[in-house]
């Protein structure tokens, strides 16, 4: 806004955008209930921050960073790590899964929208094993089933194809 100072940092500027939006603007994406609102914003910066530290940054230097690198290669150590990390996370995830239908509760959130880019990625690498996260993988079902979301499946990064069942509905 005119005369206004910057709102700088990603969870500020989507504090903004809700105090100036919602609910008409975004319904839906922000609950409209305190503490379903509060549980929306825990899980979004567990995302957001927690999931990126812990995880996706780690994963994505790796293997797309360094690859365009002269003389970088990929840290198995880093990798190591990062991987359990994930697999910690997605133990948690599973745990939420199983007691309700969205990330932060009964309706979907911006938290769904912030884990499903997480989880694309590193799907994207072949880095998430589903077989032992199944109430995330339904989840990711039903999120990668959106006409919304289809359609960023169909993104590529150049030299590097895709994990097998990356794009598919029903993996």
């Amino acid at each position: 806004m005119p005369g206004e100072p910057p709102i700088v940092g990603t969870l500020a500027v989507l504090h903004a955008i809700e105090e100036r939006h919602a609910p008409t603007a975004i319904a839906g994406l922000f609950p409209a209930q305190p503490r379903d609102r509060a549980e929306m914003w825990r899980l979004l910066e567990w995302v957001l921050i927690k999931l990126n530290d812990e995880v996706t940054r780690y994963v994505l230097e790796e293997k797309i960073v360094k690859r365009d690198q002269r003389g970088a290669t990929p840290d198995p150590g880093v990798l190591r790590v990062a991987k359990a990390n994930l697999a910690e996370h997605l133990l948690y995830f599973n745990w939420l899964f199983a007691t309700r239908q969205w990330f932060a509760g009964a309706t979907m959130t911006l938290a769904d929208f912030a884990l499903a880019a997480h989880l694309s990625s590193l799907d994207y690498l072949g880095d998430v094993h589903w077989d032992t996260s199944p109430e995330t993988r339904h989840w990711y079902a039903r999120i990668k089933s959106r006409p919304a979301f289809r359609t960023l499946l169909n993104d590529r990064v150049p030299g590097m194809p895709a994990a097998a069942g990356y794009a598919d509905l029903d993996f």
